[in-house]
């Protein structure tokens, strides 16, 4: 009998925990929204014009940082850094892709440089999983592990922003 009683304390216990605390936002595809400040000097990120559905999925993993991302087809047609720099901007993302028969990015690399000084700030090259054979002979297996387009940004902007920018 107590150890009944002890469940039921425990799980209206657990149920007015739920009610009480607020739940945390989460995009689609369950990543953790990160809603704290930037820590570093580069607050606005421009995002060069033509980075494709990768830096688009790069600009909103960006944005949920808390960082300020500014669409480079908005910007004039070549600005130059110090340009960027008198509208705001403290760095530019550049990021180049290619992509399998999948839809999923298969290899990656993107860039980070200042508008103040034009050096890199952070830089990775990034690859996606597979067995090594691609079509009819790639494993079932290699085609599941493969990372989708948000999965491949996370991971791709957790290493850009190792250190703060």
């Amino acid at each position: 009998m107590t150890r009944a009683v002890l469940l039921a304390a425990s799980a209206s216990l657990a149920a007015l925990i739920c009610a009480t605390a607020p739940a945390p936002a989460e995009p689609q595809d369950g990543a953790a929204v990160m809603a704290r400040p930037v820590s570093g000097t580069v607050k606005a990120i421009a995002l060069a014009a033509d980075d494709g559905p990768l830096g688009a999925a790069l600009a909103s993993e960006f944005r949920n940082r808390g960082y300020t991302v500014v669409d480079g087809k908005t910007l004039a047609s070549s600005p130059s850094f110090a340009d960027l720099k008198t509208q705001g901007v403290d760095a530019v993302l550049t990021v180049r892709t290619a992509s399998g028969s999948d839809d999923r990015p298969q290899a990656a690399s993107a860039q980070i440089n200042s508008t103040a000084t034009g050096a890199v700030l952070a830089k990775i090259t990034w690859q996606n999983v597979w067995g090594g054979w691609r079509g009819s002979k790639a494993s079932p297996a290699g085609r599941v592990m493969r990372k989708t387009l948000a999965q491949a940004a996370r991971e791709i902007a957790d290493e850009l922003t190792r250190t703060p920018l």
